[in-house]
């Protein structure tokens, strides 16, 4: 892999893996994710949401007593058990549902609105980092960045967002803004 797809599957391996390689079959081993057989059904769950075409649970005829990683396995019938009670949901195309239309429309709309803003916020990047070029400023201000992720994180907060995905969003942001500048 080059650089820029190694970056991508290590922060979320099973999405981009299946986007990047969408005929390649992937299996999850929900046994040893967990490491506890009480989140062998859920995270196994998870995994069929998120695309992955198969399993490989730990069974075990007296899982107490296996030879190896007693914690995660469990017995046949469990197994069994599991998958009968499983609902997989198929990935399939349902742009004909108008409700579901209207809120990716909604989706889209916002998008583009978020690519406008950040262009726009690059723009004004662009501009301070030529006012720190004639001022003989450093691009990066750690003072400023720590007030304005802090402020950032407050704000996302207040409205529910979760604050290491604005942190990773607002790092993301500043490096490019630093980059526009220098």
């Amino acid at each position: 892999y080059t650089p820029y797809y190694w970056g991508i599957l290590n922060r979320r391996p099973p999405i981009e893996l299946k986007r990047l390689f969408p005929a390649l079959p992937i299996l999850c081993d929900p046994s040893h994710i967990g490491g506890r057989r009480e989140l062998i059904a859920t995270i196994s769950r998870k995994a069929f949401d998120m695309g992955m075409d198969g399993l490989m649970v730990e069974a075990h005829i007296d899982p107490e007593h296996a030879l190896t990683d007693v914690s995660q396995q469990i017995h046949p019938d469990e197994l069994k058990a599991m998958l009968n009670n499983m609902v997989i949901r198929i990935a399939r195309d349902i742009t004909a549902d108008s409700k579901l239309e209207k809120y990716r429309s909604e989706i889209d709309e916002i998008d583009r609105h978020l690519i406008e803003l950040l262009s726009k916020r690059m723009n004004i990047s662009s501009i301070i980092g030529e006012y720190k070029k004639e001022k003989n400023l450093a691009p990066f201000q750690p003072e400023r960045w720590a007030v304005l992720l802090s402020d950032r994180l407050a704000k996302g907060e207040s409205l529910q967002l979760d604050k290491e995905f604005l942190k990773r969003l607002f790092d993301l942001i500043h490096i490019e803004s630093i980059r526009k500048q220098g």
